[in-house]
Formats: C-alpha cells, sequence, structure tokens
C-alpha cells in the first residue's frame, strides 16, 4: 500500500507540475498578447501623430507652391498675347527664365482667346497647337468669374509628358477674355 501511495503522490506530482508549467505558459501567452496589443496601440498612435505632421507640411508644401505659381502667373498676366508676336523670342526668355526659377514647374505658356499656343516657355516650340479642346481652357469659357485654375492631370501636346495645368486668366483691357498664362 505505500508503494500505491507513493505512485499516486508522484503522479500527482507530476500532474502539479504540469498544471504549474502550463499555468507559467498560458500567464506568459497573456503578458505577451498585452504587451503585443499595447506596443500597437502606442505605435498607432505614434503613427496618426506622424501623418498628422506629415499631412499638414505637405499641405504647407503645396499651398506655398501653388503661391509661388500663381505669382509668376500674375506678374506675367498683364502680358496680352494679341500684343506679342506670336512665339516671340525674348517674351519665351522670360517665361523660361521664370519656369526656371520654380521647382516642379515643367514650363510656362500663353493661350489666346481662341486657345492657341501662342507663347511657350519651350525653345523648340514654334509650331501652332490648338489647346481650345482641353477641359481647363473650357472652363474659363464656361465661367467669366473664374480667374485661377488647378487643372486635372493631362498629357501635354508639345512635350508628350504628365503635367498639371495651373492657369490664370488673361483680361483685355476692355474686360473681355484675351487667353489664359500657364
Amino acid at each position: 500500500m505505500l508503494k500505491s501511495l507513493k505512485r499516486i503522490l508522484t503522479a500527482k506530482n507530476i500532474n502539479l507540475n504540469y498544471a504549474a508549467a502550463l499555468l507559467v505558459i498560458a500567464l506568459l501567452l497573456v503578458l505577451t498578447a498585452i504587451t503585443a496589443f499595447l506596443n500597437y496601440r502606442e505605435t498607432l498612435g505614434n503613427t496618426r501623430q506622424e501623418l498628422g505632421s506629415l499631412s499638414r507640411l505637405l499641405d504647407e508644401q503645396t499651398s506655398n507652391f501653388f503661391g509661388s505659381v500663381d505669382l509668376v502667373l500674375d506678374s506675367l498676366a498683364e502680358a496680352q498675347p494679341q500684343a506679342l508676336p506670336r512665339y516671340d523670342p525674348d517674351f519665351s526668355a522670360t517665361l523660361r527664365t521664370r519656369a526656371n526659377g520654380i521647382p516642379y514647374v515643367r514650363a510656362l505658356f500663353m493661350i489666346d482667346a481662341r486657345g492657341e499656343l501662342v507663347q511657350d516657355s519651350d525653345p523648340h516650340a514654334s509650331v501652332p497647337v490648338d489647346l481650345s479642346d482641353r477641359s481647363y481652357f473650357r472652363a474659363f469659357l464656361d465661367d467669366p468669374d473664374l480667374t485661377f485654375l488647378i487643372g486635372e492631370p493631362i498629357v501635354s501636346r508639345t512635350q508628350k509628358v504628365r503635367s498639371i495645368p495651373v492657369l490664370r486668366k488673361l483680361t483685355a483691357a476692355d474686360g473681355a477674355f484675351a487667353g489664359l498664362i500657364g
């Protein structure tokens, strides 16, 4: 009987050891899960904060960029397409100098009231290009109060590259639509 009792106690100790080991493993798993969840929440909070900062920075940079482009366009808006010879080399040089002064600006150009490209900062541009079908040109014709527009992405007809047109309305001395500078 002593042997049987010894066997039972030994078996109970082994079962208790297994139970204790399983309990420790379960506690470790729970602690690991809690730690992982807390790390996840902290990382998520930090990421949200960083994205918010990045978003504000991007907003500020974008506003500054388009503000700079608008200032250049506004300074050029006094030019009248009909007063300049088509593809005037001096005005093209002015456009090129201004375009080179603004990062990310590929070109500056002028469109007359009929939608024809009449000035371009591209020194090789001298072939007439009709832009009257472009959505940005139509937008200015359809809305006489529109003075500035950031258009939808397009493929340039002169250089065959993707760009986003940024345009300002040109107004004749009598107030009539005279074209666009972009």
